[in-house]
């Protein structure tokens, strides 16, 4: 009678208090909390003889009598509520400094000496009974109490330095809970989902501390709480769920790939990313826990790479994962209902990142591919990404003139393969000249961005792949698209290093195969678009000098140097396109404009205030004349018409 006054007594101390809410319903005036803990702490360890005790009888008993089972339960409520306030007071940020005093001081370890004594003696009775009587109902009231005892010790985890007493805790969770509490107990599945609330609560906490067991219990989802449709076990389901990605960032990848350290940790990663996985399968479309799946995205930024400003990209876990667990993680981005753009980026700063396997970086393409065909990821977002990706994939380390190596023409292959596999995800988008009307703006920025020269290849092959004859562009976009396509030939003219005194084109040595590469997806979308083809003859002959205009002053070395060189680019690219008999006609268009190329290029040639050293000079002659013989030829021009 005297531990059920108690139990009273404690009960109006907490007032509304609830026996399976995730946190205790405390006073907020914690002024008179040392004297109420003070009493807990001397009355926690007579509950906890009287549990024994009863304990002792009950197992006894050839059958359990409900007043003598109802006793033994309050009971093992009342230390599971002293428990909780003890526990909620250690945790407060600001621990009244009269409970303070009186705990044994042991790093972040506070809790009363006398009542830890005697709460270890409770775990000396467990567990109670034979979990798997023949008796139905006799199982149920074991399990029931021994379910209580584990709740209790998991509140306590953080103080239990018995071995053998956490390994029965774990033992009774993966084997009765998880593993055989709906088939051996298949009459309670009305307690078990009342009763696991506690447990699903507390779950983070005992993954976080136990070691090998984390493994083994997560693996056990299937058959956990996760199926229940309880109102209550929702809110805890969420509580789990939203540690997953803290675990995953706290196991981290600081240990050498192959390391048995390391492949232990790959397993730990497995598990976790198998549960996210399957959460994601099975939560119901616009369900409270498809919602909170949703919500993970942001914390899972880190797992894959965020980025401060324009600083360096911080990787997560996810770049040295074996390749099992990548495909797990990349599987779980497809049952996000609405893919975050952040997370998106993050992705993107993975599929950039030089150590991704190219079988995984493809895989990331074609979920994220059926992502966007489910209305999982908007078609802005999906075109960006696929842009993003051509633009800055870092197809070599360095520039193109000084390196050939093994390295680079691996990339190469990779870049090849990631650029087909971006067209056949952008070619089955629909009416392609939308599709590029669509897409434009993306190219536009990257191009502005003055990517490699094979990045540039990738984004104009996209281009024509998808509309060459650029239909559904506006004028100012087909301008725009003149100027980078101008400026790209002349780059890849000046890289493949073809502009020499021995230029002409029949000779079709390496340096020529190589700006034929280069500018190929160029000529293909001028054979598509007149329009297209006379800007960019406008633009080179905005680039050359035009000496009428230019006062003397401006004439110097290193003006005349650079001016030369552009000259030399412009000739060589306008004698390479007049070579090809497709561009004849778009060329004829722009008749007069080539011929006042020629004009400019030939006053340069004899003006003295553009003095060129003599190799130079040579160059731009050589190449004037084979642009001026080519094209008199084609537009019908006199000699004399365009200098001499």
């Amino acid at each position: 009678m005297f531990l059920l006054f108690f139990g009273f007594s404690l009960g109006k101390i907490l007032e509304h208090e609830c026996l399976h809410s995730f946190e205790v319903e405390l006073p907020k005036d914690h002024s008179g909390m040392p004297s109420v803990l003070k009493r807990i702490e001397d009355l926690v360890p007579l509950l906890v003889n009287s549990f024994h005790d009863s304990a002792l009888s009950i197992q006894a008993m050839p059958v359990i009598d409900g007043q003598s089972f109802d006793c033994i339960l309050y009971t093992l409520q009342n230390i599971n509520m002293a428990v909780k306030v003890v526990v909620d007071e250690i945790n407060r940020p600001h621990m009244s400094h009269e409970f303070s005093s009186i705990l044994p001081s042991n790093g972040n370890k506070l809790m009363p000496n006398t009542m830890l004594m005697y709460l270890k003696k409770l775990g000396d009775s467990f567990p109670v009974g034979k979990i798997y009587h023949s008796a139905e109902k006799e199982g149920e009231r074991f399990f029931i109490l021994n379910l209580g005892i584990t709740e209790i010790f998991l509140h306590l985890i953080t103080w239990i330095d018995d071995p053998n007493l956490f390994e029965k805790l774990l033992h009774f969770i993966e084997t009765l809970l998880l593993k055989q509490g709906s088939r051996n107990l298949s009459a309670t599945k009305t307690i078990l989902e009342k009763q696991l609330v506690s447990i699903i609560s507390l779950f983070p906490r005992i993954v976080a501390v136990s070691g090998g067991w984390r493994l083994r219990l997560l693996e056990l989802k299937d058959d956990s709480a996760f199926k229940s449709c309880d109102p209550d076990m929702l809110s805890y389901q969420i509580v789990w769920l939203q540690e997953l990605p803290n675990l995953l960032l706290k196991l981290g990848d600081r240990h050498p790939p192959l390391s048995k350290i390391h492949l232990l940790m790959g397993y730990h990663f497995q598990v976790i990313l198998k549960l996210l996985l399957q959460i994601g399968q099975c939560s119901p479309q616009n369900s409270p826990l498809a919602s909170e799946y949703n919500c993970l995205q942001w914390r899972l930024k880190e797992f894959y790479g965020t980025q401060v400003i324009a600083g360096p990209v911080n990787y997560g876990p996810f770049i040295k994962l074996p390749t099992d667990c990548q495909e797990l993680s990349i599987c779980c981005l497809y049952y996000f209902s609405s893919l975050n753009p952040d997370l998106l980026q993050s992705i993107t700063f993975c599929c950039l990142c030089n150590h991704l396997e190219p079988s995984v970086l493809l895989r990331i393409i074609e979920v994220l591919e059926s992502a966007f065909r489910a209305a999982h990821l908007p078609i802005s977002d999906y075109i960006g990404f696929l842009v993003t990706l051509i633009a800055r994939f870092k197809v070599y380390p360095g520039k193109f003139s000084s390196e050939e190596n093994d390295t680079k023409v691996s990339k190469s292959g990779i870049f090849k393969s990631l650029n087909s596999a971006i067209c056949s995800c952008l070619s089955q988008l629909g009416d392609n000249s939308m599709v590029l009307k669509l897409l434009y703006k993306h190219i536009s920025r990257e191009m502005s961005l003055k990517p490699s020269l094979l990045n540039m290849r990738g984004l104009f092959r996209v281009i024509v792949m998808l509309d060459r004859r650029l239909k559904q562009l506006a004028e100012e976009e087909v301008i725009d698209l003149s100027n980078s396509l101008a400026y790209y030939v002349l780059d890849a003219s000046s890289a493949s290093s073809c502009l020499t005194d021995t230029i002409a084109l029949a000779e079709d040595s390496n340096k020529i195969a190589i700006l034929k590469y280069y500018i190929q997806p160029c000529i293909f979308l001028l054979y598509g678009s007149d329009k297209l083809l006379n800007h960019v003859v406008k633009l080179f002959d905005s680039l050359v000098l035009d000496i009428d205009c230019s006062p003397v002053s401006q004439c110097d070395d290193n003006h005349v140097l650079k001016h030369a060189t552009m000259v030399l680019e412009v000739a060589c690219i306008l004698n390479f396109m007049h070579h090809d008999v497709e561009l004849h006609r778009g060329l004829s268009s722009s008749r007069e404009t080539i011929k006042h190329i020629l004009l400019k290029i030939s006053k340069l040639l004899g003006s003295g205030n553009f003095s060129m050293p003599v190799e130079e000079r040579h160059k731009v002659k050589t190449a004037f004349d084979q642009l001026r013989a080519v094209a008199c030829k084609l537009h019908c021009l006199e000699s004399g018409d365009v200098g001499v």
